[in-house]
């Protein structure tokens, strides 16, 4: 009986399914194509060392395709329903990062925030966005630069209390898409566009109820919203990140 090579450049199954590139159902495919082929190719089986070693082959197949399908069944969009999530305020993050004079890339975050995802799981590009932040929660972990962030000079929170996005256009196939919409900062609307990574959507293992994990950054000009102080010592990319937690809502 000839030698079955699952796994290319004596890979195990482990190393193929923690590989960061690995491209799963492809993999599947070519995994069930290898079996088949062999089965179909494979000289007569006549002893029970190769009854033994067919059924190995088959079994292990099995399992390794049902392994690749659960890790990829964290990921789908598709795998909680439709309606409506909101926010875990107990897990989510929302900062912004910038070069301060070449010597360091401060991280500065907002303390309160709303996220409300109206989900068409079915046809995501449906799907209504909108994100509300209190811009004086601005939080850089100095109380003189918060008030300074606060002031005139830089986001004016008296006059400007909220920062929003509101998407319009949700693309989202598997576990990664993007969302367009309209960030509003001061007053002044441009269109951003955000790169998304879904970490996970599926029942949560304590709430026992649909949630959605999401990754996001954007990079945006600071001077397109009025924010111009101290350029250029102060750099005016801006990268934004973004982590939330969105349970559905009954």
């Amino acid at each position: 009986m000839g030698k079955l090579n699952l796994f290319e450049n004596g890979a195990g199954a482990h190393d193929i399914l923690m590989r960061g590139d690995c491209n799963c159902a492809a993999w599947q495919l070519s995994l069930i194509a290898k079996v088949l082929s062999f089965c179909l190719t494979a000289t007569p089986l006549v002893n029970n060392t190769d009854v033994i070693a067919m059924k190995t082959i088959l079994s292990s197949a099995a399992m390794l395709i049902g392994l690749c399908c659960t890790t990829v069944a964290f990921a789908g969009i598709s795998d909680v329903p439709s309606g409506r999530y909101e926010l875990d305020p107990d897990h989510g993050y929302i900062s912004f990062t910038y070069s301060h004079l070449g010597f360091s890339h401060p991280h500065v975050g907002f303390r309160k925030f709303e996220v409300d995802l109206t989900l068409d799981a079915d046809n995501p590009n449906n799907s209504k966005l909108v994100v509300t932040i209190d811009a004086s929660s601005i939080d850089s972990r100095s109380d003189e630069f918060n008030d300074h962030l606060n002031g005139e000079d830089f986001f004016d929170t008296k006059k400007f209390p909220t920062i929003t996005f509101e998407a319009t256009n949700i693309n989202a196939s598997g576990d990664k898409g993007t969302i367009t919409g309209n960030l509003t900062i001061k007053g002044i609307t441009k269109p951003v566009t955000l790169e998304v990574i879904i970490n996970k959507a599926a029942n949560h293992p304590m709430r026992k109820i649909p949630n959605i994990g999401l990754s996001a950054t954007a990079t945006v000009d600071r001077t397109d919203f009025g924010l111009d102080s101290a350029v250029p010592f102060v750099g005016s990319e801006i990268t934004i990140h973004i982590d939330v937690e969105l349970p559905k809502v009954n």
